[in-house]
């Protein structure tokens, strides 16, 4: 199964809005695949089987994106290498970063750093205070890279989702910068 595809854009790591049933199948299929190399050691493949038909199926996405949401390719030299969704939150004057997954390749390189300042332009177009996030508690790297992009631990979240799992995160905040 092949999830990589060629973005439109091809310099340095850029967004590409998920706009066509045929992103959305591909966005689905890089879910897949991403969670499937990541994160089965860190709440097991039961788990991960579960949230992505839940959170990340054709048919999840596309509710979400018919519920507000925005996703992204994340490309980089024309090649996709993950994605991001994000989500306008007006009670709280910011966008929540709902998804944001690169392939293990592509970790590590800086690409983070770039779409979340790209995502702050974003945000401070369009008046938001903060963006936003959840992350496990027992993902260290991600944690310590979001640390080092200017997030700051704001909370701690148990949520139970159901199908007798609960997801156990931390929120993290990022002041947008003008």
């Amino acid at each position: 199964m092949q999830t990589r595809t060629t973005c439109i854009v091809d310099i340095m790591t850029k967004l590409q809005p998920v706009s066509s049933v045929d992103d959305v199948h591909r966005l689905a299929l890089m879910a897949h695949a991403i969670w499937n190399e990541f994160f089965p050691s860190i709440i097991g493949q039961a788990q991960v089987d579960y949230m992505v038909e839940k959170f990340q199926s054709e048919k999840a996405l596309t509710a979400q994106l018919n519920e507000g949401y925005t996703y992204f390719f994340i490309c980089d030299d024309g090649e996709k290498i993950g994605y991001i969704g994000l989500v306008p939150r007006p009670d709280k004057n910011a966008i929540q970063i709902s998804k944001f997954y690169l392939f293990k390749d592509a970790r590590a390189k800086g690409h983070g750093g770039s779409v979340i300042k790209e995502v702050q332009q974003i945000a401070a177009s369009n008046g938001v205070d903060c963006l936003y996030l959840t992350v496990n508690k027992f993902n260290d790297e991600t944690i310590s890279a979001y640390q080092k992009m200017g997030f700051t631990l704001s909370d701690d979240i148990i949520m139970d989702i159901e199908g007798g799992f609960i997801m156990d995160d931390y929120e993290m905040i990022m002041t947008v910068k003008d």
